[in-house]
């Protein structure tokens, strides 16, 4: 069952938070993916929305975040910037 075209809540309010909140989101593009995005989270002490659901719940689906929230060439895109700005 799906929620929200999302696999399940939990999905659901990861993607709506990262895309919704303005400091989450800024902090996802500067992320390579998700794994990243928890890594940094948890270094600043959080450990879930502020809806309770926990950043890396077990019944997330890793996948559809990344594809709904963290671009594909994030790292990419930053070496192309870098190799723009020598030239």
């Amino acid at each position: 069952m799906s929620y929200n075209g999302y696999e399940n809540y939990e999905t659901w309010n990861v993607c709506l938070w990262i895309a919704n909140d303005e400091g989450l989101y800024n902090l996802s593009m500067s992320c390579a993916n998700y794994d990243e995005f928890v890594g940094t989270m948890r270094e600043l002490d959080s450990l879930e929305t502020p809806d309770h659901v926990a950043w890396n719940d077990s019944n997330l689906d890793i996948d559809e975040i990344e594809a709904a929230c963290f671009a594909e060439d994030a790292e990419d895109d930053e070496v192309e910037e870098d190799d723009a700005a020598v030239a």
